[in-house]
């Protein structure tokens, strides 16, 4: 198992680039010209993305605790 650290590093790259892509979904969903299942199935998405995003920083947090 890994320690500690390096799954906090792990998981802050994987949140990172997470937030791009939340990003660019975004940005897609206010410049793209799309029909409104697109617009919807878009928003889901994001909503996905965005709450996965979070449970990576509370998992994070959870294992900084355990580290102190």
């Amino acid at each position: 198992m890994k320690n500690s650290k390096a799954l906090i590093m792990e998981l802050r790259a994987e949140y990172l680039e997470l937030c791009k892509k939340i990003a660019m979904a975004k940005f897609a969903l206010d410049t793209l010209p799309l029909d409104e299942k697109a617009k919807e199935l878009l928003k889901s998405q994001i909503w996905s993305m965005e709450s996965y995003a979070t449970k990576l920083v509370e998992r994070a947090s959870h294992d900084t605790k355990i580290e102190d």
